[in-house]
Order: structure tokens, then sequence, then C-alpha cells
């Protein structure tokens, strides 16, 4: 269980009705472990979870462009390279790449649809245990604030503009009820999970407690992050 001790660390300050969101849950197996936490420890909870990356299609052939579930361009490969404009600027001829592709690629080509959706995480979409939110958190906030957001191994500085990590910050800012709690962090090459446990007090997340290193934002964010 990759994130067994991040949960566990969670509960004490969830309460016992919690509307909780998982982000970038990838193929879910995470998703279905959080899933038996809430129930083993006797919470009353809805679980929701997206990730706009778990049902993508790809188009073409040389040329190969993957959208993801809101029928957005996600990235193109040319043979084995990648190229998106979401790249930091260190990839420079990456991200240009991305924009040029991103101009002259038609939305209206054939799509092949692919879901990495994990079973146990389907069975329990099916049984409607868990709710799929079709959400982007760079572009979206959540119609309906949650009191718990889980976001773990989606933002890396070593990948994304730091616009880009803006924007998803202050979107799941949005989506968390005044008082609520937000567990962010990444996995490391070691497998120690580095998070924070975060509450939010108005327009900031209020550090709660550091699990490990912590949360490597602090610093890069100031306006959202608080000690």
């Amino acid at each position: 269980m990759r994130f067994a001790d991040l949960d566990q660390y969670i509960i004490p300050y969830l309460p016992s009705q919690v509307r909780a969101l998982d982000i970038g849950v990838s193929t879910g197996v995470t998703s279905v472990e959080l899933y038996k936490t809430l129930k083993e420890n006797g919470l009353n909870f809805q679980l929701h979870v997206c990730d706009p990356y778990s049902k993508v299609s790809t188009s073409g052939n040389l040329i190969k462009s993957v959208w993801n579930e809101n029928d957005r361009v996600i990235c193109h490969f040319v043979g084995p390279i990648c190229f998106s404009k979401n790249f930091r600027f260190r990839w420079l001829i990456s991200k240009l790449g991305g924009y040029f592709l991103d101009s002259i690629c038609r939305s209206d080509k054939p799509k092949f649809q692919r879901w990495i959706l994990n079973e146990n995480l389907k069975d329990l979409l099916r049984e409607n245990k868990i709710t799929w939110q079709n959400l982007d958190i760079v572009s979206d906030v959540a119609t309906a604030p949650f009191d718990f957001v889980r976001i773990m191994n989606v933002l890396n500085c070593d990948l994304f503009s730091l616009h880009i990590m803006r924007l998803a910050l202050q979107n799941i800012v949005l989506s968390v009820n005044e008082g609520g709690i937000v567990l962010i962090g990444r996995t490391m090459p070691s497998g120690i999970n580095n998070a924070g446990i975060y509450r939010k007090v108005g327009d900031t997340l209020v550090i709660q407690r550091n699990i490990n290193d912590g949360c490597e934002f602090h610093g890069i964010f100031p306006g959202i992050f608080a000690f």
C-alpha cells in the first residue's frame, strides 16, 4: 500500500462525516486503498476521484496525439519523443514543439479510447460506492467544495511550469470547504512519501503536519501556503 502511512496520518484531522476528493488517481489503486481506510475507521464518507488522464484517447500514426477525457490535448509523440506545451522551459524544444503540434492537431481525427483504471476501482464506480468527477484541476474548480482533498504525485516542479502549478493550487484551494483538509506531496525515488497536511483558512493552506520532508512548495508559492 503506497500511501498507507499517509492515510493513517490524515484520519485524526477528518470529521466523522466527510466528502473527499482524490485528485490524479492514475490507475486508482491508491484510491481503493483510501476507500478501505475511510471505511475501516468508521467514517461516514463520500469518496470522489478524478484524473483526466485515466481516460485517454489517441489519434494519428506518425504524430500520435493524446487527448484527455475533456477532449483537451495532453501531449504529442513523434516516435519516442514527447512534446507538450505544459513542460517547463528547461525542456524548451519539447515545450515549443508542443505549441506547434497543438496548432496543427485536428480534433476531428478518429480517436481510439483507452481506460487505465484498476478493475477494483471500476467495480466501486459501477456500484456507486465511489463517484467519478469530470475534473481537470489545472482548469476547473469543483462545483461543490470538499472537506478533504488528496493530491499525491501530480504536481511536480521538474515537469510543470510554475504558472500551471499555481493555477492548479489555486483551484484546489477553491475546491475545499473553509476549515477543510488538504494532503499534498509526492513519493520519492526511494519510496518515501514526502507530504504536508494543511487546513484551509481563508485563501491559504496552513500547515498542520509535515510528513517526512513535507511538501516542497512552501518557498515557491508563499501566497498559497502559510506556516
